[in-house]
């Protein structure tokens, strides 16, 4: 009986030969035998190579992999379908290893990007990560429900959802019926020239923010913004168009005061007596844009101590002051002023009795040199004793108030711009 030899195993077949074929059969015989023996190496390197894409399928079900079963993984490009989950032949995301960069090589792991470049990486520390990234990307939003079945109804079982994409909504049901109906908490938008425009970013609901919020651009408010305790803005201020800015303790703005040391926005505070004993008991104030100016009025007796504040520099360095009194005696006891932009007016209240000595002060020489006055009472006896004043650019108007303890109604008009013709404006003796 002839004796046989297995050859081969392949695919799930085998081939048997005959042993006293071999080397000494016929010559169809040998050719036979060498056929086969081709056919047997052709189907074991198939069988090799589906074994080698077996491992690779295996080592990309990333998010499947049971802990301590990880498969070895590559340092290969790996395709990542855009929900995030590894598939053959996939155009989503892909997986890629920052190396080489200017601050030397950072990433801890291969990250999403559209590189297809992984880098070298540890494979158990690459799957790790990317399994990690996954998991806190899709948790990115929390749903919280108030009450459940209250919202949408008693029976699970008819609970449903869908989403819009086109519209950006999400609609829970109950049964057959839309319950809700709500925006997608995050819109980008992607302008029509996107190659040169920055897609723009829209939140969809309303937002409360537990935390801090830093904003390096500018902030907008179309509608209204609540702020429960403080809000600070570094920049020019805060603008509100069409709504306006609600607080419920304080509205801070840091670009309209200047800090110094152990001074907040709206804690800051000056005391002007530290620079001078004389320099309080003041009623009234204006500015012109550079200076802060501080009305005289009365500090137990009548004074004519104006003090001048420089607004970028809200501190002791920053505060000047003038007596008047050095121009004229009678240039105290003052309520209210303004200017005209070029001069400072202060407003004649109650020097020791009701008087009508408007004091004016050139706003480019804040000393006696720049101090003038007029004593209304040389055109007429009762103009004197007013309570405040302001200008429309062109003239100056003084508000009546009491003279020789019996109010009247007499208001002045003084022209600012050219000066009250027919009356001279005195100036130091």
């Amino acid at each position: 009986m002839p004796g046989y030899v297995l050859v081969g195993i392949a695919c799930g077949w085998s081939a048997v030969v005959r042993a006293d074929a071999v080397g000494d059969g016929t010559a169809a015989e040998n050719v036979l035998l060498r056929e086969l023996r081709e056919t047997v190496r052709a189907q074991s390197l198939q069988l090799a190579e589906q074994a080698q894409r077996l491992q690779k399928l295996e080592s990309l079900t990333l998010g499947s992999t049971a802990p301590g079963s990880e498969k070895a993984v590559k340092a290969t490009t790996v395709s990542v379908s855009p929900l995030g989950e590894a598939s053959p032949g996939s155009t989503g995301r892909r997986l890629s290893h920052s190396v080489g960069n200017s601050g030397g090589d950072t990433a801890t792991c291969c990250r999403w990007t559209p590189s297809g470049a992984c880098g070298t990486l540890d494979p158990a520390l690459k799957q790790k990560c990317t399994r990690l990234h996954e998991y806190l990307e899709a948790k990115t939003t929390t749903h919280e429900f108030a009450n459940l079945t209250t919202c949408l109804g008693p029976d699970s079982s008819s609970y449903s959802h869908s989403f819009d994409g086109h519209a950006g909504n999400i609609s829970l049901s109950y049964g057959s019926a839309v319950v809700t109906s709500v925006k997608t908490p995050l819109k980008v938008t992607h302008a029509a020239n996107c190659a040169n425009v920055a897609p723009q970013l829209t939140v969809q609901m309303d937002t409360m923010i537990d935390g801090d919020t830093v904003i390096d651009g500018t902030l907008t408010c179309s509608g209204q913004l609540s702020v429960a305790d403080v809000m600070t803005a570094g920049g020019t201020g805060l603008d509100a168009v069409g709504g306006g800015l609600k607080h419920a303790h304080e509205l801070a703005v840091a670009s309209l005061w200047t800090t110094r040391t152990g001074c907040t926005p709206l804690s800051c505070s000056l005391d002007l007596a530290s620079t001078s004993s004389a320099l309080k008991g003041f009623h009234g104030g204006f500015t012109d844009g550079t200076y802060g100016y501080f009305v005289p009025h009365f500090d137990g007796a009548a004074h004519g101590n104006v003090a001048r504040v420089d607004l970028t520099d809200f501190s002791t360095s920053g505060v000047s002051y003038l007596d008047l009194t050095t121009v004229n005696s009678n240039l105290k006891g003052f309520v209210g002023g303004f200017t005209d932009g070029t001069h400072g007016y202060f407003v004649p209240r109650d020097n020791g009795a009701d008087h009508g000595n408007v004091a004016r002060v050139d706003l480019s020489d804040f000393s006696a040199s720049g101090v003038s006055y007029l004593d209304l009472t040389t055109v007429d006896a009762s103009l004197k004793g007013f309570s405040g004043g302001f200008t429309d650019g062109t003239h100056g108007y003084l508000v009546p108030y009491r003279n020789d303890g019996v109010y009247h109604g007499n208001v002045v008009r003084l022209a600012v711009s050219s000066h009250t013709p027919g009356i001279g404006w005195a100036s130091s003796v």
